[in-house]
């Protein structure tokens, strides 16, 4: 048994399907087939059904995978830091953040990355929290910087933060709301929340649903300057991040109210996700650790604790 088996081994457990895990390797059929034979016949054990729809892994196989997926992210992680060690980043790095990201701290994280490593190229997408995860798993994006997504992409996701999220009203028209209010009784005024795609909006309805209540909102916008904006002429509410709260006061002079949320608290998770079958290059760690402190110096976090990104760890390395 040595490390190339096992990569073909993962590769065909993932993808189902000898032709298209060949094609990912960027092998031939029969070598790929071979290979995964000789291990079978090593362990003494059958690791897939062959059926005309395709490989469906056994108990053998669920168990195996297990067991060699960390290992082999970790070896890809390590000689990815040996070989750039002392080395000018280089290459090309396709990352997904969510907008609340984006807004609050990319401009300044780009321009200090290009002076710092000018031989590096970055696609900057934003999104939805479950579009930007199946692009990472697709290999469309190196990396991504999203809400906890909802749904199953086979990624790891690390925890990189949690933040508070508020009720916001006017500031300047209306009625003048309570500090602290409760679920029960901000749902009895007209709401402005993101569409049900949106990662926040799948926070909101889960801490409703425990509550047993149901958001019913007037408008659903998934836009935060044109949900910033409803809010403010009023009478709309809305829930955010405190974090863009406060760059819609500093960069946009959008000033808006802030109201805490009785118990249970209201957070919303910030999460580092890649495929361990693409672990991403030394330039992609370097972008995010960049970021991931800029993160840590302008977000608002009185409830929430941040999770230091490891660069090169054996596990390391929505739109708002």
């Amino acid at each position: 048994m040595d490390l190339r088996q096992i990569q073909y081994f993962i590769c065909l457990y993932e993808e189902k399907s000898v032709t298209k895990a060949a094609k990912r390797l960027n092998i031939v059929q029969p070598a790929l087939s071979r290979q995964v034979s000789k291990l079978e016949t090593e362990i003494g054990r059958e690791l897939f059904h062959r059926t005309p729809r395709g490989m469906h892994s056994t108990p053998a196989a669920d168990e195996m995978y297990s067991l060699f997926l960390p290992v082999v992210s970790a070896f890809k992680s390590a000689k990815t830091k040996v070989t750039h060690s002392g080395k000018s980043l280089t290459g090309h790095v396709r990352v997904g953040l969510i907008a609340s990201i984006g807004h609050n701290v990319l401009p300044l994280v780009l321009t200090q990355f290009a002076e710092t490593h000018p031989d590096v190229t970055l696609s900057i997408t934003e999104g939805l929290t479950d579009i930007l995860c199946e692009s990472v798993s697709n290999g469309h994006l190196d990396l991504a910087l999203t809400n906890h997504p909802k749904g199953e992409f086979n990624l790891i996701l690390e925890s990189v933060l949690r933040e508070a999220l508020v009720l916001t009203s006017s500031l300047s028209s209306g009625e003048k709301l309570p500090r602290k209010m409760a679920l029960s009784d901000i749902v009895k005024h007209p709401l402005v929340l993101p569409t049900r795609d949106h990662g926040l909006r799948f926070v909101l309805d889960d801490y409703a649903k425990k509550l047993g209540i149901t958001l019913l909102p007037d408008f659903e916008v998934d836009s935060i300057i044109s949900q910033a904006l409803l809010i403010s002429q009023g009478p709309y509410l809305g829930f955010m991040p405190e974090s863009v709260i406060k760059y819609l006061r500093d960069r946009s002079s959008i000033h808006l109210r802030s109201h805490q949320l009785t118990a249970p608290a209201l957070q919303r998770e910030i999460v580092y996700a890649y495929n361990p079958q693409r672990v991403p290059s030394a330039a992609a760690q370097s972008f995010a650790q960049l970021l991931m402190s800029a993160m840590r110096e302008t977000l608002v976090l009185p409830l929430g604790s941040v999770i230091e990104l490891r660069r090169a760890s054996s596990r390391s390395l929505e739109s708002v």
